[in-house]
């Protein structure tokens, strides 16, 4: 295939070179400790982030400083370190830049998180090599990851045709690729000696084997989760988790939880935030008491962490914007900042965003607040000027009101600016154009993503109703303040 041909040679060399080199190892059985150093200590950049990673609580539950590759493996085993070293180049090998980077980050957050998920399950069913099931797990999506980084154009049209929202993704990716992405991952796997356990995995899904149904595990809960942890279907794989493995619902959520949170905190100690940021840590655990036969699938949004809807609270913010005198200490932004707070805490909002333009003519967050909210307000841009049709400049341009709902069947996904397809891909919000003086001047947006929570109608229209009433509001001290300055 002419794609393994460019990914070997030019695109991923030495991710290729080191998943041989390490493959070949772990096949010789006279294979010792010193042979394994040498080939981590090759490169001096990976080897100090592999020092960095066995050095954390996760790994290094004695506290004992780890200070060469030799006393890693001899602390942590062959099996851990050469997971570690692969996992490492593999991210060291991907492109974090450019316009589908974000396509990357949710690709390789997934990959991580079921990965984590699948190693610990193969270790509480006692698994002799648990570490050949995270390898083979985090290796799944290779082909995936490969061509998000690598596509160029090809990655650009996919992409394009994923955010008008598709039936069929296997059809749509041999439409415009040629071929389906997981027969990538199979050739990659096969042409780089990656592990058999990988192969089996890519063309057995229904195998009822124990290993490969860790790793098909893994692979759901991630990408049932990344919609959030109240979900059916989350709660679906909990349940059954929990009868498999003759657990409570409360245990089997505990367990699933605390893989999540250690496959974050390991994937920031590997220098990925941006990525960490995207594994969708659970709610916080019930604690012992009153709540000890609630399981993590069955909280509630935790009081004041996540509003709920507050009709007394929208009341006050009109009655503060209708009395507050506009000038030099309170004007149109804070005036926006006010409205924004009140619709998370009025509205029942996990996150609340406006964008207007910058100086340089780019849609811009301008006020943001609520939970996980940094990353959505560094991402949040985009160019109005762009040819390229998109829901968002529709509403500025014809005004009117957007409502996603992701949780309902055959939904279709808006077609957005290109930096926030992979952004908003599956998650459920609403929009409307801010409208001052006649004029479109910006955006609203809200959902409530880290909660879980539906976003269903009579939220949406309770969210469309009151920032209609406050733009009318804002619009009118604005003419009453501009005819007292006129006077």
């Amino acid at each position: 295939m002419e794609w393994v041909q460019r990914l070997s040679v030019q695109d991923m060399p030495v991710f290729a070179h080191s998943a041989r080199m390490l493959q070949e190892l772990t096949e010789k059985s006279d294979a010792g400790m010193a042979e394994m150093a040498e080939i981590v200590q090759r490169d001096p950049v990976l080897a100090a982030k592999l020092m960095r990673v066995a050095n954390s609580a996760y790994y290094n539950q004695s506290g004992l400083p780890v200070g060469s590759i030799q006393r890693a493996i001899l602390v942590l085993g062959m099996d851990v370190v050469r997971q570690l070293y692969l996992t490492v180049s593999l991210m060291d090998s991907l492109v974090t830049t450019g316009p589908l980077r974000e396509r990357v980050d949710q690709e390789l957050a997934r990959a991580l998180h079921a990965a984590f998920q699948a190693k610990a399950i193969a270790q509480l069913s006692q698994d002799p090599a648990p570490e050949e099931i995270f390898v083979a797990t985090l290796l799944v999506s290779i082909g995936n990851l490969a061509f998000w980084c690598f596509g160029g154009k090809l990655a650009i049209e996919l992409d394009m045709h994923l955010r008008k929202g598709v039936s069929d993704l296997g059809q749509i990716q041999k439409e415009v690729v040629g071929f389906r992405l997981f027969l990538l991952s199979s050739a990659l796997a096969d042409a780089w000696k990656l592990p058999q356990l990988l192969q089996q995995s890519l063309h057995n899904m229904n195998s009822s084997e124990d290993r490969i149904r860790h790793i098909h595990f893994g692979w759901q809960f991630a990408q049932a989760s990344d919609q959030g942890w109240f979900t059916r279907q989350v709660r679906t794989l909990g349940v059954r988790f929990s009868v498999e493995h003759d657990m409570s619902l409360r245990e089997a959520g505990a367990f699933l939880a605390r893989n999540t949170a250690a496959a974050a905190a390991m994937t920031r100690e590997m220098g990925a935030a941006s990525t960490s940021q995207r594994i969708p840590l659970a709610p916080t655990a019930p604690s012992d008491g009153e709540e000890d036969n609630l399981s993590v699938f069955d909280l509630p949004p935790p009081v004041g962490r996540f509003p709920v809807e507050n009709a007394q609270n929208r009341l006050d913010c009109l009655k503060h914007l209708a009395s507050v005198p506009f000038g030099t200490d309170f004007g149109v932004l804070q005036a926006l900042e006010t409205l924004a707070e009140s619709v998370r805490n009025g509205c029942g909002m996990d996150r609340v965003l406006v964008a207007m333009l910058d100086g340089d003519g780019i849609m811009r967050s301008k006020a943001a607040l609520g939970e996980m909210i940094h990353a959505l307000e560094r991402e949040f841009h985009w160019d109005p000027q762009s040819r390229a049709p998109n829901a968002f400049n529709r509403l500025m341009e014809e005004g009117g009101f957007l409502h996603i709902r992701t949780d309902l069947p055959n939904w279709k996904p808006p077609i957005l600016p290109s930096n926030l397809g992979a952004l908003l891909q599956g998650i459920s919000f609403v929009a409307l154009p801010l409208v001052v003086l006649g004029r479109s001047i910006g955006l609203w947006y809200a959902d409530r993503t880290p909660s879980g929570r539906v976003l269903d109608e009579e939220c949406a229209k309770t969210c469309h109703t009151f920032l209609t009433q406050g733009a009318a509001l804002l619009e009118a001290r604005i003419r009453q303040t501009s005819g007292h300055r006129a006077q």
